[in-house]
């Protein structure tokens, strides 16, 4: 499974890693614009989430979020990604999410914030520096 979502400088990648079975989101660029990114970008996430993961015959692990490359963001994307994409995550029974850090301002707060409103809808949170350790950590559970 495999989805790519481009808007401007902002890109958005799903999918399942297949060596260790976890669902995979990787935001890269500014997250700025909130009309469209609460109105389409994130609905478009949590459809195709859905979709693809009805398809599985596998039970996932956990998810990865890796907002590292973020470099601008607007205050509510937290709390939007909660709303629409936790959701769904907690409905394919993934119990735990790993977010990548950084040291940019930007995508370490973000990455910190869906840790902690991802662990108060009851996943269990933690933070990495990068995808490799991630993957390896989800593989042992």
């Amino acid at each position: 499974m495999g989805l790519s979502i481009h808007y401007r400088d902002q890109k958005l990648e799903l999918g399942i890693n297949s060596d260790t079975p976890c669902l995979f989101i990787k935001q890269s660029g500014s997250i700025e614009n909130t009309n469209y990114l609460s109105s389409v970008y994130l609905p478009k996430l949590k459809s195709t989430i859905a979709k693809q993961a009805s398809n599985l015959d596998t039970n996932l692990k956990g998810v990865v979020t890796d907002f590292a490359d973020v470099d601008k963001v607007y205050p509510e994307f937290a709390s939007d990604f909660m709303e629409l994409i936790i959701p769904e995550i907690r409905k394919l029974g993934i119990k735990y999410n790993v977010a990548i850090m950084t040291k940019n301002e930007y995508g370490s707060s973000l990455s910190k914030q869906i840790n902690r409103q991802a662990f108060m809808k009851g996943i269990i949170s933690m933070s990495l520096m990068d995808n490799e350790r991630a993957f390896d950590w989800l593989s042992k559970l």
